[in-house]
């Protein structure tokens, strides 16, 4: 429900793409299909890293790099994929997308959103510091709270 509710809601614009990883959870596949027909933006998936068994920060960020154009309205990942067990590097992508963003005007910038459902809990890192603009997670997994439960996380100038 998080989920939808960011990607539905977002400001977006004929021209301008999200880019998911090919892995992330049908929840993300399908809300932001549902904006991308919206809005009139385009959605393009792509592989972030080739093999879950040997994956790499440098290999994710690098291709975070790659594959960020200048229309690229929202960067949609996802924390821990529930299909490989890899952890993504978020404050690295984060710091990619800041770079990728340098010079560009607010309306421009790419926006960073992660689905934080396999690491909210876990971790011992602050939602701030990991760097997105948006967190969206349940709660039901490491916090044990009951199903149908969750956050929505926003930086106040996303």
């Amino acid at each position: 429900m998080g989920l939808c509710l960011v990607y539905s809601g977002m400001k977006l614009k004929p021209g301008q793409e999200i880019l998911t990883d090919t892995r992330d959870h049908i929840v993300t596949a399908i809300s932001t299909d549902y904006a991308a027909e919206r809005t009139g933006a385009k959605v393009r998936r792509t592989a972030l890293y080739a093999d879950p068994s040997s994956v790499s920060i440098d290999e994710v960020v690098g291709n975070v790099r790659r594959n960020l154009r200048d229309n690229t309205r929202l960067l949609a990942v996802t924390w821990v994929h529930s299909g490989t067990g890899v952890k993504m590097p978020i404050a690295a992508i984060a710091e990619a997308v800041q770079a990728h963003n340098r010079g560009k005007p607010r309306e421009q910038q790419t926006l960073l959103s992660v689905d934080g459902v396999h690491g909210l809990g876990i971790e011992d890192v602050t939602i701030p510091e990991l760097g997105p603009d948006f967190f969206i997670a349940g709660t039901h997994k490491w916090l044990t709270g009951p199903r149908g439960t969750g956050l929505v996380w926003a930086r106040s100038d996303a």
